[in-house]
């Protein structure tokens, strides 16, 4: 199944542009855009590996938080969408897609959380949280 399968099944209600970019450390986390389906939300992330260690990013640690609701990853291996690795080294740009429960397309505002550490355990990363306003 391809990125084209998955929307014709489970079709985009609404797009939201975000295009943010949070850097620490070197290393460089993209929130792209959440497509908000009837039956899931999906989150596109770049993730850019601009030191010399490899970088390790906990895609099933990421949360979305909408009101007082928090929800996490959930599992899409069928949807042939790509997923960033776990570990991703020097130098290595890498994009994919996490997949969340459904929310409400009507939200007037979403928080993305999402964690990453390095070979490097002097270096302190605190978690990439981006705030986004739905217009």
């Amino acid at each position: 199944m391809n990125i084209y399968s998955i929307t014709a099944v489970s079709p985009t209600l609404k797009e939201i542009e975000v295009n943010e970019t949070i850097k620490q450390h070197g290393v460089e986390v993209e929130l792209q855009k959440i497509d908000i389906a009837e039956n899931e939300t999906r989150v596109y992330v770049k993730l850019s590996n601009n030191t010399v260690d490899t970088v390790f990013f906990d895609a099933y640690g990421a949360k979305l938080v909408t009101g007082n609701n928090q929800f996490e990853v959930a599992d899409n291996y069928e949807s042939g969408l790509p997923e960033i690795p776990y570990d991703i080294l020097s130098g290595i740009e890498s994009e994919g897609v996490l997949t969340f429960p459904a929310i409400d397309e009507n939200t007037d505002s979403l928080t993305f959380h999402s964690e990453a550490h390095s070979d490097d355990y002097e270096l302190d990363f605190k978690p990439f949280v981006f705030e986004i306003e739905v217009e």
